[in-house]
């Protein structure tokens, strides 16, 4: 089969003042089994590495999509981008 088991869609970065950075997207079980989703998740400033995050998920069922937060470093730190793979299941 040519579709993945899982993928992640809609991630938009956005901060919250005085707080800190978060992204919020979605993940997709594509598969016919429950699934125990891990996220690798990365906050950029220009390119290089500010923070790095990981996020297990509770499993998730056949066919479901579900939305998260995934929390990144603190407000006063100097985001502009981001990038999250799922590393399980591949």
């Amino acid at each position: 089969p040519t579709v993945p088991i899982a993928n992640l869609d809609n991630a938009s970065l956005s901060v919250i003042p005085g707080q800190g950075w978060q992204i919020v997207l979605y993940l997709n079980n594509n598969s016919g089994g429950m699934i125990n989703p891990l996220i690798n998740c990365q906050f950029t400033n220009s390119g290089n590495p500010v923070e790095s995050t990981r996020a297990s998920l509770p499993p998730v069922g056949p066919g479901q999509r579900v939305g998260l937060t995934i929390n990144g470093p603190p407000s006063n730190l100097f985001v502009d981008g981001s990038n999250c793979q799922l590393a399980s299941p591949s």
